[in-house]
């Protein structure tokens, strides 16, 4: 990952602190495609000889963790799409899981701490 994407990936890192409309997390979430899409153009401009270096692994993992990013946002979309009020997840107790229901608020506070840290996994490869 180049500078400038570095760069971009840390100025959407600090552009939210929390998302309460859909139109916010549609934006997050082009900013994110966008900085996706130039990497993987990077990556696929490479030979296949360099995308096989740990240079084109690491860009692998950057693109990986972005992708995770926009995930995290699709279940904010969601979210806030379906107006839902409380949210079922999978938390592990000791070594089962067992289903949850927390918030709306508390769910959309997990994705965007998720979010920021798919972020930051992508800037520091």
């Amino acid at each position: 990952m180049n500078k400038t994407r570095r760069n971009e990936i840390r100025r959407i890192e600090t552009s939210f602190i929390t998302i309460t409309t859909v139109d916010e997390a549609y934006n997050i979430r082009s900013d994110i495609e966008d900085v996706l899409y130039d990497e993987q153009d990077a990556f696929d401009s490479l030979s296949e000889g360099l995308q096989c270096t740990a240079r084109g692994e690491a860009m692998e993992e950057a693109i990986d963790s972005l992708q995770e990013a926009i995930d995290s946002i699709d279940k904010i979309i969601d979210i806030l799409e379906n107006n839902k009020t409380e949210i079922e997840i999978r938390v592990k107790v000791k070594v089962r899981f067992r289903k949850k229901k927390i918030s709306k608020e508390e769910a959309i506070n997990m994705y965007i701490k998720d979010t920021k840290d798919y972020l930051m996994d992508a800037r520091l490869v």
